[in-house]
């Protein structure tokens, strides 16, 4: 019996009573979920499976950090799923005091294992590069202002220079993971 076997049921109800239509996608080429889906999760892990069924949210972004879930779709839809994907209060992970020391003793060899300063520093470099050019586009504080004062629809509007630094920052993100085991 496999892992994917144990976890499919689960998942596939689990993604059924999403508030929005998602998918997930697995290594193997399964997928489950909604056909025409706004929301994908491509699992390249199935620890992340693990982390999507437990609804372990910070798991989750772990994951996603690095490199071992991608999702796709609107942050709204995103957003509105999230709760859905939680089991319950995430400030409330405890699973008593043997369980949370073997999980920070297993964290404390896995980062040992797979961490390097190239991908760190990488790692670093994208969330600069994203921050950077978010806080220049971003920067529209007084424009946004006005809009809600006078209930104006806020537009934002990307230059071709802001919109090539943006792909440029996506293929970097992409190498990045292509290069990722």
């Amino acid at each position: 019996m496999t892992l994917w076997s144990l976890l499919r049921s689960p998942a596939e109800q689990q993604i059924a009573g999403m508030p929005v239509p998602c998918a997930v996608a697995l290594p193997d080429g399964h997928r489950i979920g909604a056909r025409e889906a706004r929301l994908s999760f491509e699992i390249r892990d199935m620890r992340a499976l693990l982390h999507l069924r437990q609804g372990a949210i910070g798991r989750l972004a772990e994951d996603y950090v690095e490199g071992r879930l991608e999702i796709e779709g609107d942050m709204h839809d995103l957003m509105a799923a999230a709760p859905a994907l939680l089991r319950g209060d995430p400030t409330h992970e405890s699973h008593g005091w043997l369980v949370d020391r073997v999980s920070r003793t297993r964290r404390a060899v896995w980062e040992r294992t797979h961490h390097s300063r190239a991908k760190d520093a990488a790692q670093i470099q994208h969330a600069t590069d994203v921050f950077r050019l978010l806080r220049q586009v971003g920067n529209l504080g007084p424009f946004l202002d006005f809009a809600h004062r006078h209930d104006v629809d806020a537009v934002l509007v990307v230059t071709d220079g802001e919109a090539d630094e943006l792909d440029e920052i996506v293929a970097r993100r992409r190498a990045v993971l292509a290069k990722t085991p």
